[in-house]
């Protein structure tokens, strides 16, 4: 006789693949509304789970013997990610508020996110964050090689499993604003790379910085942001919100979000909304080559450095010109009003600062 255990499309996403765990094993706040937990020690967001049948009670019990659940000949393609709070209580982990660890409970929305990037056999996929490993795992299932950075060695135990389970996977432990991205062309020659994450909202620019002033030509970013941030970065330059970051995002990528989620969808659950943000590159750069990257971005990063001053003066204090007079003499041979801020200026307004600024260097030797 074959067991077959009825699920419920009412099951919290914690709960899913729990058919070896009964409701003793579940932390207080996943078991049954009616049980005799207080209602202060429920996730925000829990829909309520319905009692199993005696039927499915029994699978449960002999459910072990029968498939051990973190068997490592398994394919991969069979692998079922266990539920995030399972998985912190069997490798005995407490997660860091410094650190800024939420960890997506829903394998259903890292499948999503993995879809966004668009990956192949070809793809190199670069994960900033393996965390827990959840959307890391299906990254792998979808790219040719997937490399994760992880600075958190926490899960370094549950890493190795999940390496040994898919061979294309490399998790290397290092602090990622230290790394040298430069370098991964050189370790994937020919492959086109694509960059995935769920970044620690309190060091997403820091993060994004590095990657927009590598020069790794990446394929498309698909990065998992403060709702806030991704909106700042998608609405566009020039704007009052506009920033160094959005203008240098703006110079290379085409941006959109593609998906928004609430705080219930991580655990813990931060205090603020998340969204999905795709930045895929523009094909009509105004930047030439990496050279007038560098030059540009310099510009940027001189004027918004002092983006309550005018340009004018922003320019002789970012040390961009010897005095406010030069200053006035290149924004005035760019056809820029000396007087405007820099959150005012276009794309194409930055580049002919920077041919007459680079015009002007060379006239004074």
């Amino acid at each position: 006789m074959t067991l077959r255990l009825a699920t419920s499309p009412h099951r919290h996403n914690d709960l899913a693949g729990l058919p070896l765990a009964t409701a003793r094993d579940r932390p207080a706040a996943m078991r049954h509304p009616k049980s005799r937990v207080s209602k202060s020690l429920r996730a925000p967001g829990d829909l309520p789970v319905p009692t199993p049948s005696p039927l499915a009670l029994a699978f449960r019990r002999v459910a072990p013997m029968l498939a051990p659940r973190f068997s490592r000949t398994a394919p991969m393609t069979e692998f079922v990610f266990p539920p995030i709070a399972d998985l912190l209580r069997q490798q005995g982990i407490w997660l860091s508020k410094h650190k800024s660890q939420h960890f997506l409970r829903n394998a259903g929305v890292c499948a999503q996110i993995a879809d966004v990037a668009g990956l192949s056999a070809a793809h190199v996929a670069l994960e900033i964050g393996a965390g827990a490993g959840n959307l890391t795992v299906e990254l792998a299932r979808r790219a040719g090689d997937v490399l994760a950075i992880e600075m958190d060695r926490a899960f370094a135990e549950w890493h190795t499993e999940l390496q040994g389970r898919f061979e294309n996977l490399t998790i290397e432990y290092a602090d990622f604003l230290k790394t040298d991205l430069d370098s991964l062309p050189g370790r994937f020659p020919g492959r086109p790379l694509v960059a995935v994450g769920n970044l620690p909202y309190q060091i997403t620019a820091p993060i994004l910085f590095k990657i927009v002033e590598s020069g790794v030509p990446f394929e498309r970013l698909v990065f998992m942001v403060q709702r806030e941030v991704a909106e700042r970065i998608v609405t566009g330059v020039p704007g009052r919100r506009a920033s160094a970051l959005t203008y240098k995002l703006a110079f290379l990528y085409n941006t959109r979000i593609a998906m928004k989620l609430g705080p219930n969808e991580f655990l813990p659950p931060p205090k603020v909304n998340s969204a999905v943000v795709v930045l895929e590159p523009r094909p009509d750069s105004l930047l030439r080559d990496n050279a007038h990257r560098v030059r540009a971005f310099r510009v940027v990063h001189q004027i918004f450095q002092h983006r309550r001053r005018s340009l004018a003066n922003a320019m002789s204090l970012g040390l961009l010109t010897p005095t406010r007079q030069d200053a006035e003499a290149v924004l005035t041979a760019a056809s820029v009003d000396p007087g405007r801020r820099a959150e005012t200026l276009s794309l194409e307004e930055i580049v002919a600062i920077e041919a007459a600024l680079s015009e002007f260097v060379s006239t004074r030797g």
